[in-house]
């Protein structure tokens, strides 16, 4: 079994336990193509820590990767928010789902890999950086309040909840599926932005909820 592997098993039963939240053997005659991302930075560190966030983050940046989470996660798993999916799954399938992942990356081009890493590390950054300002934000639904009157990410909330109370506290309205579906949107934008500009973003969206509450007191 390569080391990448116990790792991430490894990672998996620590990660499952919580209830939250190999290296390749190089022989003579291996061609230089045999590079993968993942047994180096930033992805080797990442696939350690949140292996299920760097599945999902795939499942947004690498074509064919939506695939290995269905089979690895489960068909809904996009109805669970990520700290709930060790539940859905065994650490084996997560590590086996991190291998054809990165059996996919390894056959990229390599602009297309670096591409691809980049596009996976940013997604698991903003999806911590969702749960800090949700976390700063009087509660999920001011928050969710205040996502819809930033138009940068106002996308995120499910079009039927905006029609139904386009002017009122969204977020009130909002079932617990529709809050994954929003914090899933929330990461697929603000990810594809420049990092000042989601620190931004997401900033303006605390303080936005933060009045929202002032407001009805």
């Amino acid at each position: 079994m390569h080391l990448r592997v116990l790792i991430v098993v490894a990672a998996c039963v620590v990660f499952a336990c919580s209830n939250r939240d190999e290296k390749r053997v190089t022989t003579q005659g291996v061609p230089a193509a045999a590079f993968s991302p993942c047994d180096s930075a930033p992805l080797a560190d990442l696939i350690q820590r949140h292996p299920i966030h760097v599945l999902i983050g795939a499942a947004d940046f690498v074509p064919g990767a939506t695939v290995i989470c269905d089979s690895t996660l489960g068909e809904f798993w996009a109805t669970f928010e990520p700290e709930y999916l060790p539940r859905q799954t065994t650490p084996a399938k997560v590590a086996s789902g991190v291998e054809h992942l990165c059996a996919i990356l390894e056959r990229l081009p390599r602009d297309q890999q670096s591409e691809a890493v980049a596009g996976i590390a940013s997604w698991v950054d903003t999806w911590a950086a969702i749960d800090q300002a949700e976390y700063a934000a009087p509660s999920v639904e001011y928050f969710a309040s205040a996502v819809v009157r930033v138009p940068e990410v106002r996308a995120a909330v499910p079009e039927d909840v905006i029609a139904r109370a386009p002017d009122q506290m969204a977020g009130d309205t909002m079932a617990s599926t529709q809050f994954t579906e929003m914090h899933y949107a929330l990461a697929h934008i603000l990810s594809r932005m420049p990092k000042a500009e989601r620190d931004r973003v997401l900033e303006e969206i605390r303080i936005l909820a933060s009045e929202l509450l002032s407001h009805e007191q």
